[in-house]
């Protein structure tokens, strides 16, 4: 739920911004999946419109950029370890 508190926000607040402000959504690439496209999905509090929200009539469409996630920190602190454990390894030789 925390994770979405940004679309929540856009979606319920964001129709009182200026139609020239630019509506974007920042998010981890692992929590797309979890994004909700309506009403009805699991994931999202009630009274949030977010299907009025995607469609953006009248203003500019809502951009999602999306980031690495949790999978791509811990792959990179993987490589890192092994790179360091084979330094290690060819340093005791």
């Amino acid at each position: 739920q925390a994770r979405l508190n940004g679309l929540s926000w856009l979606a319920t607040f964001g129709q009182d911004l200026p139609p020239g402000v630019e509506r974007i959504l920042v998010m981890d690439a692992t929590d797309l999946a979890e994004l909700p496209l309506t009403n009805n999905d699991p994931n999202l509090r009630d009274g949030v419109d977010v299907e009025t929200f995607w469609k953006g009539e009248g203003r500019k469409p809502t951009r999602v950029l999306l980031r690495r996630g949790k999978s791509a920190k811990a792959q990179a602190a993987a490589n890192a370890a092994a790179i360091a454990a084979e330094n290690a390894a060819i340093a005791a030789r």
